[in-house]
């Protein structure tokens, strides 16, 4: 299961997603801090739920193996968008509509 939190903010739907298990950790490498908490914490969902949330989204923001898969399966990213914080993936796409 993952997290999901949804956000609308004038034209922008901000689409916040994160793997289950990491919900409240934090991980740090080199100056780098990944927080997961509130930003995620909105409902959980499956997979294919969360796909659906991705086709509606103008900013996506996913960290945990499951929620990148998502974003990655969807076709939003590749892989060399991935980051990695203490080798917990994570990933941010925006879009820009002119």
């Amino acid at each position: 299961m993952l997290w999901a939190r949804v956000y609308r903010r004038g034209k922008d739907t901000v689409l916040a997603l994160a793997d289950e298990e990491l919900m409240g950790k934090s991980f740090e490498e080199g100056e780098f801090v990944l927080k997961v908490g509130k930003f995620y914490k909105g409902k959980l969902i499956d997979e294919k739920e969360a796909m659906e949330l991705c086709k509606e989204a103008t900013i996506i923001n996913a960290v945990g193996e499951r929620a990148v898969k998502v974003v990655l399966e969807a076709g939003l990213a590749s892989e060399r968008s991935i980051k990695r914080i203490s080798d917990i993936p994570h990933i941010q796409v925006v879009f820009y509509f002119v």
